[in-house]
């Protein structure tokens, strides 16, 4: 059985690349979404707690 081409008259490892690109955007943009959201919170977190007088946490670094 020939396998159907994606996009017929493109060479395979062309196809290949662009398919990979294209699962790579799937999965890396919600992901960078996810650590964008947890650094953003952990930033807003450490803000209020110094603003409401509490002590907040020390740096991880």
């Amino acid at each position: 059985m020939v396998p159907f081409p994606l996009f017929p008259g493109v060479p395979g490892i062309t196809e290949l690349i662009v398919i990979l690109v294209m699962m790579a955007m799937v999965l890396v943009v919600p992901l960078a979404l996810v650590v964008a959201a947890y650094l953003f919170g952990k930033r807003r977190g450490r803000a209020e707690a110094t603003a409401a007088g509490e002590d907040a946490e020390p740096p991880d670094s």
